[in-house]
C-alpha cells in the first residue's frame, strides 16, 4: 500500500512540461565608435506552463559577417512565471575598426537553459544530465 501511495505521488512529478518560447524582439546598435560597437539583443520569453520555470543560463553568439563576433554565457538567475513572460536584454561588443554597422546584417543564435520542476529532473541534474534548452536564431539588419 505504501508503494502504491509513493508511486501515485510520484506520478504528479511526471506531468509534461513544454519548452518556453523564445522570440528575438530586437537587434539594436546601442553605441558605436571608431573602434567598436555595442549591440543589444532583446528576447521575449513566454512560459506556456502552469508552473514556474527557473532559468539556468543563456548562451548566445552575435555575429556581423565580415566584421566579427561575440559569444557569451550568462547565468540567468531568474524564474519565468507560470503562464507569464519576461524580457531579457543581451549585450554584445564587437571590434569594428572604423566600419559603420548601421543596417549591417547581424546573425544572433543561442539557447536558454531551464530547470523543470520535479524529482525526476532533480535526479537527472544531480547525475550530470544537462538541463533542457530552447534554441533561438535570427538574422536581421542592425537598427
Amino acid at each position: 500500500m505504501l508503494v502504491g501511495a509513493v508511486m501515485t505521488a510520484g506520478c504528479a512529478e511526471f506531468r509534461p512540461i513544454s519548452r518556453p518560447v523564445v522570440q528575438v524582439q530586437a537587434v539594436q546598435l546601442a553605441g558605436e565608435s571608431n573602434e567598436g560597437a555595442r549591440i543589444q539583443v532583446t528576447l521575449l520569453l513566454k512560459n506556456p506552463n502552469q508552473v514556474a520555470l527557473p532559468l539556468v543560463s543563456t548562451n548566445y553568439r552575435v555575429e556581423v559577417p565580415g566584421v566579427g563576433g561575440f559569444a557569451f554565457g550568462d547565468d540567468s538567475n531568474r524564474t519565468l512565471p507560470a503562464g507569464g513572460t519576461q524580457t531579457l536584454v543581451l549585450p554584445a561588443a564587437i571590434a569594428t575598426h572604423g566600419q559603420n554597422l548601421k543596417g549591417a546584417a547581424c546573425q544572433v543564435s543561442g539557447s536558454v537553459s531551464y530547470n523543470p520542476p520535479g524529482m525526476l529532473r532533480r535526479l537527472l541534474t544531480e547525475s550530470g544530465v544537462p538541463e533542457p534548452t530552447t534554441p533561438f536564431s535570427v538574422r536581421r539588419p542592425l537598427q
